[in-house]
């Protein structure tokens, strides 16, 4: 059974304090059915109007760590404007418990659900915004059946085709081969090396992360358009696409808008001039995105 706030206290709030004057930061482990979870909240302080909660989900792999600086500054700035946020380390990644190798698509629904109750209880069973960074937004569409309160997405840089995301990042690791002067099979193959996986038990490890059988068989399939449309309700879905040059939004994210609008689905696209903070060398911050995505989240209750 689900209990994500066995671990969460008043006292233990109040002995983290005020992060400045208007907002407070509590960072604290919930547990579900799988896990201790790492999870940070941010939010106004006591006399503030909460206008609604925000869930964050964060990007997978490396990507996560590059993000890390970005998403602190996002809650700041909801912190500040009135919306609390929780944050979480998905099982098996960053301070939560468990391996990568072990992880599911289950249990990171398990992760988010939990995190969402915990939103809604906190919070007097406010409407929830998810912002999800690359993979972060795609796995956010896929607990919309289970958390009805959940009524916008706003997707930074979305992937929208995991399979498509995995080949590319397997071929970081037939790169680092071949620049050391070793031969490698293409993405192609290592993939199909890790589904023919007997017992589950194939993986390749792929810049210092290890992908399991068991990871990648749950979520090889995932697609963000089929995610949204089994939502069954109304969403608002605000894709942010950031890009190193002006100009209309790119192929694959026009075709994704067009795909998924419908009757239940409103959508909305907007193009941030910037680094992709998320694989950037050095630790990037991009701060007319965390504006254009609060005044967004601000303005679904308008």
């Amino acid at each position: 059974m689900i209990s994500p706030v066995d671990k969460m206290t008043t006292a233990a709030r109040d002995s983290y304090g005020s992060l400045n004057e208007r907002c407070a930061l509590y960072p604290f482990f919930m547990r579900d059915s799988f896990s201790d979870i790492f999870a940070i909240c941010r939010s106004p302080q006591k006399d503030s109007h909460n206008q609604r909660s925000v869930l964050i989900i964060q990007p997978f792999a490396e990507e996560q760590n590059k993000s890390r600086r970005m998403l602190s500054l996002l809650q700041q700035s909801l912190a500040e404007q009135g919306n609390s946020s929780l944050i979480i380390d998905l099982y098996g990644t960053g301070d939560s418990s468990g391996e990568l190798r072990d992880a599911d698509l289950t249990i990171w629904k398990e992760n988010l659900i939990a995190a969402y109750k915990w939103l809604q209880k906190e919070y007097s069973h406010t409407k929830t915004t998810i912002i999800g960074l690359r993979t972060g937004a795609l796995l956010g569409a896929g607990i919309l059946n289970q958390c009805q309160n959940i009524d916008q997405i706003i997707a930074w840089q979305p992937v929208s085709d995991f399979k498509k995301y995995l080949l590319q990042f397997l071929r970081t690791k037939i790169m680092a081969e071949m620049l050391s002067g070793n031969r490698s099979k293409s993405a192609g193959e290592l993939l199909q090396n890790i589904l023919d996986g007997s017992k589950e038990k194939n993986e390749e490890e792929v810049a210092g992360y290890i992908l399991s059988a068991r990871l990648i068989k749950t979520l090889i399939n995932l697609n963000i358009e089929e995610e949204l449309k089994q939502a069954g309700r109304k969403i608002s879905f605000d894709l942010f696409e950031i890009c190193a040059k002006e100009g209309g939004l790119s192929m694959q994210n026009s075709k994704l808008l067009e795909q998924i609008s419908s009757t239940f689905i409103k959508t909305t696209s907007a193009k941030i001039i910037g680094s992709q903070f998320w694989q950037t060398q050095e630790i990037t911050e991009l701060p007319q995105l965390i504006v254009a995505t609060c005044a967004k989240v601000n303005c679904n209750d308008g």
